[in-house]
């Protein structure tokens, strides 16, 4: 295979993830992209809360692409398979991580061919409490999920979606080799693998490891791919996004991140510390895509409430406090933005509207 024949079977792969998607919803020329950040359960709180405001004011019908990371993935599937979001807080106060060690030490699990660990375990946690033993040909057609994980071979993106699942070219650059999930095993991959492979924190889960394809000038070669957090590339699932020339990106960030000239920064209880090199490129792209017009607009919400930024991103699971007081200030965070955000939408005013 030839560089040039490679490289023209990644741009059809790319143009394959977005087939069957009418991207302009609601017919007013622009591609709307929402992006639920990484930052542990804390972040899938945060993220249940904004989506029941977006949906309570029949906002995220004007959603193209839904770029979910990490704890953002588990709510932004939920939602993405039609299932009642009224119902997705009820289950948040299982303690995931204990049962997925229970999994895992579980022997009618062992012989079934995989390699069990805490995060095969993890994933049949969330099947159980959440998907339902779902595919990912069983999320909607529109808003389209994007579940962003990372790839340890190549330290870049590995995006799952309805419509297929591959490596992501985000510089504009070959990047080779390039790995993706062939249509057989793409068919077969649950929700519930590729939200923990996004959800899987190194030296806290082990990494996914799902069969692929690699693709190189040398030609192709089925391999096992390692897949962690999505968050080690990119916690604010922005990129995904940015690469699909969105005219409006609404990003809800519960890792507490705030974008400055500096770098890419996050609060802690002792100050802010910034997260160097990995992250420049993310800014970089969204100044490249601001100043060139491709981006229309970019609404950053952050968290503003002193007690939720503290709240430890790694928890086992949600008190019922904990989880109300996430919910609140998901659904504040959407309600304090909401002249920007239905500026950009163009929504169907509604009874709800507020």
């Amino acid at each position: 295979m030839t560089t040039l024949t490679l490289l023209a079977s990644i741009v059809l792969f790319s143009s394959n993830l977005r087939a069957e998607v009418t991207w302009d919803i609601n017919g007013d020329g622009k591609v709307i992209g929402l992006a639920l950040s990484g930052g542990g359960l804390r972040a899938t709180g945060i993220a249940y809360g904004a989506l029941k405001e977006l949906d309570a004011r029949g906002l995220l019908r004007n959603v193209d692409l839904i770029s979910a990371v990490s704890g953002g993935s588990i709510v932004g599937a939920y939602y993405s398979l039609g299932l009642p979001l009224d119902e997705f807080g009820e289950k948040l106060g299982s303690n995931l991580l204990l049962s997925s060690v229970g999994k895992v030490f579980n022997f009618k699990n062992f012989g079934d061919g995989r390699r069990n660990t805490r995060t095969t375990g993890f994933a049949d946690t969330l099947d159980e409490l959440y998907f339902q033993n779902r595919k990912l040909t069983d999320l909607k057609k529109q808003p389209l999920l994007l579940i962003n994980t990372t790839n340890i071979a190549t330290t870049s993106l590995f995006v799952f979606s309805r419509n297929g699942a591959g490596g992501e070219n985000l510089n504009g650059t070959s990047d080779l080799p390039f790995y993706r999930l062939t249509k057989d095993v793409h068919r077969e991959t649950k929700v519930s693998t590729a939200v923990a492979a996004s959800c899987a924190v190194p030296s806290l889960l082990a990494p996914m490891r799902i069969k692929a394809v690699k693709a190189s000038s040398k030609g192709k070669t089925a391999v096992t791919i390692e897949l962690v957090d999505g968050g080690v590339f990119d916690n604010a699932g922005l990129e995904t996004l940015l690469v699909r020339r969105c005219d409006v990106i609404i990003s809800i960030d519960a890792s507490a991140t705030v974008i400055t000239e500096e770098g890419y920064r996050y609060f802690s209880p002792g100050g802010t510390k910034v997260i160097p090199i990995i992250r420049r490129r993310y800014r970089e792209l969204l100044n490249t895509h601001t100043r060139s017009k491709l981006l229309d607009s970019f609404i950053h919400i952050g968290m503003a409430d002193d007690e939720v930024k503290k709240m430890r991103t790694i928890k086992t699971k949600l008190t019922k406090k904990d989880l109300e007081l996430l919910v609140k200030h998901g659904r504040e965070m959407v309600a304090e933005n909401i002249d920007r955000i239905k500026k950009e939408l163009h929504p169907i005013v509604t009874q709800d509207d507020r």
